[in-house]
């Protein structure tokens, strides 16, 4: 078992692209990302459009180690003040297979 830090994201569909440019260029090249979450917050009701599926919130989610986040933590910082969404950062432990 190791000790990892996790960094969810939730964003609007229409910047998922933008979120995997920022941590790829960053040294992020593993994640995973949820479509078309619902949910209730401080913006009312949320889910996607049923015919553009533009205007749904997206859930990304990446284990990373904490000098990787102490790196990084400014570029989504400045992400999240410029396009929105929500960041939630969490101390995990990862047990993988051998």
């Amino acid at each position: 078992m190791r000790k990892m830090t996790k960094v969810e994201l939730i964003v609007e569909a229409v910047y998922i692209k933008r979120v995997i440019e920022l941590l790829a260029n960053d040294g992020v090249e593993h994640y995973t990302i949820i479509e078309d979450i619902k949910g209730c917050g401080t913006h009312g009701l949320r889910s996607a459009d049923d015919v553009t599926e533009i205007s749904g919130n997206v859930y990304f989610f990446t284990l990373i180690t904490d000098e990787k986040f102490n790196e990084i933590e400014k570029d989504i910082a400045n992400f999240i003040k410029r396009f929105g969404g929500k960041c939630f950062i969490s101390d995990v432990s990862v047990l993988e297979h051998e």
